[in-house]
């Protein structure tokens, strides 16, 4: 067995096979490794058994409704953690030696691009040698540049603020409201000192102005509506907070607007709901990071972004 498993180890080019069975050993439970490394479960029983038939030994047992490593999978597990280790500690002075340095940055939200457009310029200032590579897109593209190292962080919202591979960290929590036109105030006997919940039992006729799909704000909007029984028509689904005030101070219909894309100036009703909806601004990083110099620098900006312009 150690020779199949130094073999095993030494041809390990992606190590992500390697923390497929950390994982499978943290969480004794296959469901939920799988999950957890954002791929089928099939695929990562398929990987484990194919694993075992090669080194000839199983790794894991089954014992009260869980995976429990055998002798040998708990050598496999130490070798992995070290070999894990060992490129770390490459990459890092590899990184650290580099005169052609850059950071990749990917940004789903609104505030997200705010925090870049005040930590960007204060990070070039600092770090003048560092290249930086923002690109924008949605949480569900920006995971798989991730998991496949296409990014080094992302700033993403999220619905929920827990991750169990603990590669994710929330920079700030807002509350979600229920926007409406403030014309609707008198015709649908609305007052501002509604919750957004007793609203919506006067706004059943009412278009909805909804978030894409698989976004967090659509998700919360989604469990809103459902739990309220909720039956308008959906008339415009799109993912700029801005527009979405806009339409809704023109009276195209309803929506559901984070604390930090309120505006004022504009002729919206904002009610609070009542079952504390949160939307979570959160930044999440690549598996293996390496926080040297310069990551260590733009984080420390950010967090300062996050905590001078943390307003629930």
């Amino acid at each position: 067995f150690i020779i199949n498993l130094q073999r095993m180890i030494g041809d390990a080019m992606n190590v992500q096979q390697l923390e497929y069975i950390i994982e499978i050993a943290k969480e004794k439970n296959i469901t939920r490794a799988a999950k957890n490394l954002f791929i089928s479960q099939s695929n990562l029983s398929q990987y484990l058994a194919k694993l075992e038939n090669e080194l000839d030994v199983p790794l894991f047992i089954r014992h009260r409704n869980e995976l429990v490593l055998t002798d040998a999978g708990m050598e496999y597990v130490e070798a992995a953690k070290e070999v894990i280790r060992i490129k770390e500690n490459l990459y890092s002075k590899i990184a650290e030696a580099s005169k052609n340095r850059h950071i990749t940055l990917g940004v789903s939200s609104q505030w997200g691009m705010n925090l870049l457009s005040d930590v960007l310029p204060r990070f070039r200032t600092m770090m003048p040698g560092i290249l930086l590579d923002v690109s924008e897109g949605p949480t569900q593209k920006l995971i798989p540049q991730l998991n496949e190292g296409l990014l080094d962080f992302a700033l993403i919202s999220t619905h929920k603020c827990s991750d169990p591979l603990n590669h994710l960290e929330v920079l700030k929590e807002e509350a979600v409201f229920l926007a409406l036109p403030a014309s609707y105030a008198a015709s649908r006997k609305i007052s501002e000192d509604m919750s957004g919940e007793e609203a919506l039992s006067k706004l059943t006729d009412t278009g909805l102005i909804l978030s894409q799909k698989r976004t967090a704000l659509r998700e919360i909007s989604d469990e809103i509506c459902s739990q309220h029984h909720l039956n308008a028509a959906t008339v415009c689904e799109i993912n700029s907070m801005p527009m979405t005030v806009k339409l809704v101070a023109k009276g195209m219909g309803i929506g559901f607007i984070p604390r930090s894309c309120i505006n004022q100036e504009l002729p919206v009703i904002y009610l609070p709901l009542a079952s504390n909806a949160r939307r979570y601004q959160a930044i999440i990083y690549r598996n293996q990071m390496i926080l040297h110099s310069a990551e260590q620098t733009i984080l420390k900006l950010i967090h300062e972004f996050s905590q001078n312009n943390y307003d629930l």
